[in-house]
């Protein structure tokens, strides 16, 4: 297998520097399988590479998105937008080199549907 044939390798290249590989987070995985680095995921699709965000990192800021929101529940929209705005921008601006229309579409939907619960909400009780 290539794995047992590269990583001697590499651990000689990394010894030279000062390094080595770390046996508990090493994995050697197929491609088809797929694996997530830095909150990407990343795999071969019918012989295509596909980098995506990866599912925790998305519902970990579905999760952020929810308690913003939920959190301020009786100030202004303005608030709202200005504690939203640099969650979403640096997590697209994290993820927008990598395959994530469709990513990017279930989470607008989201959280789109999260304010209108909350807008909803303050128009009814007034606030």
């Amino acid at each position: 297998m290539l794995a047992e044939e590269v990583k001697p390798l590499l651990e000689r290249f990394l010894a030279k520097r000062g390094l080595r590989l770390s046996p508990e987070k090493t994995l050697s995985t197929p491609i088809e399988e797929g694996f997530d680095c830095l909150g990407q995921n990343v795999r071969t699709y019918h012989g295509k590479l596909l980098i995506k965000p990866s599912h925790k990192r998305v519902k970990a800021l579905l999760q952020k998105v929810r308690e913003v929101i939920k959190g301020n529940k009786s100030i202004t929209a303005g608030h709202v937008i200005g504690r939203l705005h640099p969650l979403l921008r640096g997590w697209a601006n994290s993820h927008r080199h990598v395959g994530s229309k469709a990513t990017f579409a279930k989470m607008e939907q989201a959280i789109l549907q999260a304010l209108w619960r909350w807008a909803k909400r303050l128009s009814v009780t007034g606030l």
